[in-house]
């Protein structure tokens, strides 16, 4: 962006327009008179050696044109930039700029160079064509023809991942459709048709598969199968089922399906059930049980009601892959390690080979003597090993089943939504195709199809009727067609002019549907954009919409990318130093954690609650397992399914940066990283990210000189380096603000991490406070979210550029700024309601225009 106008630097191509248009809501530092304050910095240093005269390394500084969208002096300048971070220039023969010189030129230059590729990437406040993302597709699909995807069966893993800009993956210039994808595109279609044209019986039917294991326990199978349950299991003692302290419950191959002999004979969705009791034995600690698959992973973790006298039945309804293993198992989660006869003949055996070795021959028969005397216990357990069995945890099993593949209806959602009339052979017309595909067309291409689209698709359906002789066959021929079109495939707004003109009542239902729930206009929306009333009442459908379980699309689409939750698992906590992160108590912890932040926001969306809970909060969402593992009350939360639970006075938890999840994101699995975690408070919070770091700056170092320096010790030393210390000062604050949460978010008052023993003393003691680059002081983390909150006027700003690049598919430019100032007012005006911001959004002109 041009700054000023001088002789020496003409204005060029950017023009006055984005001067008369720019303000600081658009992240770039500089003012008008920023370039003036470089200009003299620039003289006093660099034109001796790069002035138009000398041009040493033919490099003419002093006509060099701020023109940052240029492509060659934008290179020009982002070598002035990294000369002087790296100390590189001025040579240290010549006079050197102060720290606060350096800091100033470079940290211009990186904000115009932000700001140009804002403007290049420009719009003119319009909004672009765009193909729908993979999540729409399939939102899409399943809304207009009822079709759920089967696993590794849909676009998620057919297409390649979606281009992401500005955060998102739904700005259009990062979702053209290449050529490339047509084919991708084409196979998907000929699924959907497969799944959703299904007029004859089911292709696999439902069968129900039971293994009773107490059947096992009296013979009555092969002997291989007898011998190994009977290992140390024994019958319960009314014989109904079978108990066990360390083996594992195999299926054996035994569960089949007719179909194909397999388990699972085709991918789908399945009911396995078990019956189970659990007894803690002396230790008196919970039991837990796993019932697992290969390919699948756990499928039942945890703690199950049921005991040896009154055994409990579960059932888990889940997706299976037919690619995975063929077999189900159960066992204790934690065994006993009660040492089987198989350790006890390795050992005597591993002791003969040694003595051999080692000449002793005569030792070493005695050893051999010895073991066969004892006979071959492989298959069995010494009386020794079994003795006190009563004292250990038990598993009692009765029996496990599995029932699939399971159908929610047949014939399927999607014949009924095809079909209105149903189908006999005295509807096989071309009159009810002509019908069926006019409706279907209509919903796919989320407006009224004209004469020469229908004519094109039947066409089509006819001609593959007529070749398969088979009605089915043409149905799924216009399905594919449709499908693959880019009436379907795009988000279409056509204009012919250049000026801005109003949105048709189903492109502006469209793009509100495609807004708040990633899918096509329901028939609410769709008739309101018929009769012509959608725009006179687009506030009122935008609440409607908000209140549907369709915004859960919200939830996964917007809430998941502008808090990053994809990149929490970017780095494995270190099993060593955070053991607890492992315990068996606390199998899924991990999901739990990233689960927090969206189920926050969707108790947020849902209540209409207030976004500066963001900030801070008196309250969390959170399962048993997740309140346990902040060390909550016992009984505040209960069993997987998350909900609200209130915080204490004076919590150490509260709002996002209280959440385990951004201390994850925040950290190399071994240590924190207190800069990446003021990243993410700029740029989440604020949308305010740094500017990228200088060439070669290098990391924190993870220890220095040998010495074991807590993370604040070395961000001072790093902070050394002068070309560093411009960019740290204005980050680190806000990430070292947070140093009392370790690697997996737990409280810390000490240093912990870095596979290391650091104990609890003065020298590892965690130390937080601080300043932020405002001014505002603070001495731990409860006075530093109060300064937070103290932020909202910025927070709703930068939630407010986010919320706009979801709507708009694009980033906010200098001609919306009157849009972000409304959201903003509306969000101060309700107390930080998302539903404010949204609908300032839907009734904005930008919204209901092209």
């Amino acid at each position: 962006m041009r700054l000023a106008v001088t002789k020496a630097f003409p204005i060029g191509r950017i023009g006055l327009i984005g001067i008369i248009f720019y303000t600081p809501a658009f992240s770039a530092p500089s003012d008008l008179g920023a370039w003036k304050k470089a200009q003299p910095i620039l003289e006093k240093y660099c034109f001796d050696c790069h002035d138009a005269e000398t041009k040493k390394g033919k490099f003419d500084l002093q006509n060099l044109a701020p023109d940052f969208l240029g492509s060659e002096p934008a290179a020009s300048w982002i070598e002035v930039m990294d000369s002087l971070n790296l100390s590189e220039m001025p040579p240290e023969d010549k006079p050197q700029p102060l720290a606060e010189e350096r800091s100033f030129v470079s940290t211009w230059i990186a904000g115009e160079l932000r700001q140009a590729r804002k403007m290049a990437n420009a719009t003119g406040g319009r909004a672009l064509l765009r193909r729908l993302t993979r999540v729409e597709y399939e939102n899409t699909v399943k809304d207009i023809l009822g079709v759920v995807f089967e696993p590794k069966q849909n676009p998620l893993t057919l297409l390649p991942p979606d281009g992401s800009m500005d955060g998102f993956d739904k700005v259009s210039q990062g979702l053209m459709l290449d050529p490339s994808l047509m084919e991708s595109y084409f196979d998907i279609a000929r699924i959907v048709a497969d799944r959703a044209v299904q007029l004859g019986d089911p292709p696999v039917p439902t069968i129900r598969s039971r293994l009773e294991y107490e059947e096992y326990e009296t013979g009555l199978t092969p002997r291989s199968i007898h011998r190994s349950l009977s290992r140390d299991k024994k019958l319960s003692p009314d014989g109904t089922g079978v108990i066990t302290v360390q083996d594992s419950f195999r299926t054996f191959g035994q569960l089949k399906h007719p179909f194909n002999d397999e388990m699972v004979p085709v991918s789908g969705k399945y009911a396995i059930r078990f019956r189970a009791g659990t007894d803690p034995g002396e230790s008196g600690k919970p039991v837990l049980i796993k019932l697992s698959r290969n390919g699948t992973g756990n499928i039942f973790y945890g703690e199950i009601p049921g005991t040896l006298e009154e055994p409990s039945e579960h059932e888990v309804i889940m997706d299976l892959d037919a690619k995975g293993g063929g077999e189900l198992g159960m066992s204790l989660v934690e065994r006993p390690e009660i040492g089987g006869l198989n350790r006890y003949e390795r050992h005597f055996d591993t002791l003969a080979r040694t003595l051999s070795t080692e000449g002793k021959m005569k030792e070493a028969g005695f050893v051999k003597a010895r073991l066969n005397a004892e006979g071959n216990y492989g298959m069995g357990r010494s009386d020794l090993n079994m003795l006190n069995l009563g004292k250990h945890p038990k598993l009692y099993l009765d029996y496990i089943e599995i029932e699939g593949p399971l159908y929610e209806d047949w014939p399927p959602k999607s014949v009924a939504m095809l079909l209105p009339s149903g189908l006999d052979p005295s509807l096989e017309t071309s009159g009810y195709l002509t019908e069926v595909i006019a409706s279907f067309l209509a919903k796919a291409y989320r407006r009224p199809v004209t004469a020469e689209e229908m004519g094109l698709v039947l066409k089509v359906a006819q001609a593959e009727w007529a070749a398969r002789d088979s009605f089915e066959a043409g149905l799924k021929a216009a399905i594919i067609t449709a499908l693959c079109s880019p009436s379907f495939l795009y988000l279409l707004e056509p204009s012919q002019d250049k000026k801005p003109r109003p949105l048709t009542d189903y492109e502006l239902a469209s793009r509100l549907s495609y807004f708040l729930w990633s899918s096509s206009p329901d028939e609410e929306l769709a008739s309101a954009a018929a009769n012509g009333t959608l725009r006179s009442n687009i506030k009122e459908h935008a609440s409607l919409a908000l209140r549907s379980e369709r915004s859960e699309a919200l939830v996964h689409g917007f809430a998941s990318q502008w808090l990053k939750v994809a990149e929490f698992n970017r780095f494995t906590p270190d099993r060593n130093s955070y053991k607890r992160f492992y315990e068996n108590q606390f199998e899924g912890i991990n999901e739990d954690l990233n689960e927090e932040p969206l189920a926050f926001f969707r108790e947020i969306l849902r209540s209409n609650g207030d976004l500066r809970d963001f900030l801070d909060s008196d309250w969390t969402m959170a399962n048993k397992r997740l309140a346990e593992w902040y060390g909550l009350q016992e009984g505040i939360a209960e069993g997987e399914n998350f909900v609200r639970v209130g915080f204490p006075a004076q919590t150490q938890r509260g709002g996002i940066l209280g959440m385990g999840a951004v201390h994850k994101w925040g950290s190399d699995g071994s240590r924190t990283k207190p800069v990446d975690r003021g990243k993410y408070v700029l740029d989440v919070l604020f949308n305010d990210p740094p500017h990228p770091p200088p060439p070669n700056a290098g990391e924190v170092e993870p220890n220095v000189q040998g010495k074991n320096l807590t993370v604040r010790e070395r961000l001072e030393q790093h902070r050394q380096i002068e070309s560093c210390a411009n960019c740290h000062s204005r980050l680190d604050p806000y990430g070292l603000a947070l140093e009392n949460f370790n690697v997996v978010g737990l409280w810390r008052d000490f240093q912990d991490g870095e596979n290391r023993w650091w104990g609890q003393n003065e020298e590892s003691r965690i130390q937080v406070g601080g300043s932020l680059p405002n001014g505002s002081a603070f001495k731990d983390f409860l006075e530093y979210k109060q300064i937070l909150r103290g932020m909202e006027n910025r927070f709703f700003r930068g939630f407010s550029e986010k919320l706009f690049t979801y709507a708009f598919s694009r980033a906010p430019e200098p001609v919306d700024r009157g849009i972000i100032d409304e959201m903003v007012t509306a969000l101060q005006q309700s107390g930080g309601k998302l539903e404010s911001a949204v609908l300032a959004i839907v009734g904005s002109d930008a919204f209901q225009s092209k």
